[in-house]
């Protein structure tokens, strides 16, 4: 029982802590186990060394099976008939199946790179790195119901239902998928780089930094991956940009990059996912993912998009105040039973 004074684990940390009580489904060295630092150097070197290319891992199924944002208008048949700062939405995060797919691809990336057996600290590692791209996916979903509330209109919960849930949603994808897993990737890097080395296994911080990078990126920015979510790859130059531009040079650089993307100097050159979907919020339209067309011709002033972009950003007190943040939770699929993976 918890007691006066005593620290309560955040939704996040119990989450955390679920994923990694779940049993390892690999061929993995135990800590302490001596050949642990007999392949020392090898993860040293292929970490750090190896291309992307090299980094072999399929990860086919969508994000949402790993975990489910729960927006605050599903609580209500119609957002107007309630004030929406009186409820909260929820992250339910699906521990067992997010270790399980953590370790798989952990496993893939390390056969590629000729390592039979990983050890396990550097697993558990990956199964927390993993844990926070899949929790950066979807508080980018907690930020487009938030971002919703910018604009002129919130018509949030039309466009869940008509653009988000519609039937072709599985088979043609969806935006809001894509610039969610180009979010999760380039944001997730802050905590990619702030990992520590195991003290079982001393490679160096730039090692291990390099090489969970490239298996992040091997395993979302994949043309295996479903509808949409495969469409990442084409918005991670404009996340890079957002998360860079803190800077009066960097600014000055996202009017170049923007003026060539499209030719002119609005800046919704650079930022060409957000302004459709932005769009897709204002006028409920769906984006052709396969068509790839310029930006929209913004019917909007160009303040607005500004604070919509903003709202991806940071988390300003007073982006919070239009919505709180999530509670998290984790979940146990019952349902999922996953087999011991073989070594390739």
């Amino acid at each position: 029982m918890i007691g006066m004074g005593d620290i309560v684990p955040s939704g996040w940390q119990r989450v955390i802590e679920r994923v990694l009580e779940q049993p390892i489904e690999i061929d993995f060295l135990e800590i302490g186990n001596p050949q642990s630092e007999k392949i020392k150097k090898k993860i040293e070197l292929t970490f750090k060394e190896s291309s992307p290319d090299e980094i072999k891992t399929t990860f086919p199924i969508r994000t949402e099976e790993l975990a489910e944002y729960k927006p605050v208008s599903e609580k209500v048949s119609s957002p107007k008939q309630i004030s929406h700062y009186l409820l909260g939405s929820k992250i339910i995060y699906n521990v067992n199946k997010i270790a399980w797919y953590a370790d798989k691809v952990f496993q893939e990336c390390c056969n590629s790179l000729g390592i039979e057996k990983p050890p396990e600290e550097l697993l558990k590692l990956f199964r927390v790195t993993f844990s926070h791209v899949v929790r950066k996916h979807m508080l980018f979903h907690y930020k487009v119901e938030r971002g919703s509330r910018l604009l002129p209109e919130d018509r949030y919960w039309e466009y869940r239902v008509k653009i988000y849930e519609r039937s072709e949603a599985q088979t043609k994808g969806v935006l809001e998928e894509a610039l969610a897993d180009a979010y999760a990737v380039t944001y997730v890097e802050d905590e990619i780089r702030a990992l520590q080395p195991p003290v079982s296994i001393p490679i160096s911080k730039e090692s291990l930094v390099a090489g969970f990078r490239k298996m992040i990126r091997a395993a979302f920015i994949n043309d295996a991956r479903p509808p949409g979510y495969r469409a990442a790859k084409n918005f991670l130059l404009e996340f890079d940009n957002l998360k860079d531009a803190n800077t009066l040079e960097s600014i000055q650089n996202l009017l170049i990059y923007s003026a060539i993307m499209k030719g002119v100097t609005n800046i919704d050159g650079i930022f060409r996912g957000l302004s459709w979907l932005y769009r897709e919020l204002t006028f409920l339209e769906t984006t052709d993912l396969e068509r790839w067309p310029l930006p929209p011709a913004p019917p909007y002033p160009t303040k607005n998009f500004l604070l919509f972009v903003e709202n991806f950003r940071s988390d300003a007190t007073l982006f919070l105040l239009l919505l709180l943040p999530p509670t998290e939770e984790p979940f146990i699929d019952k349902e999922f039973y996953p087999k011991r993976l073989p070594v390739k």
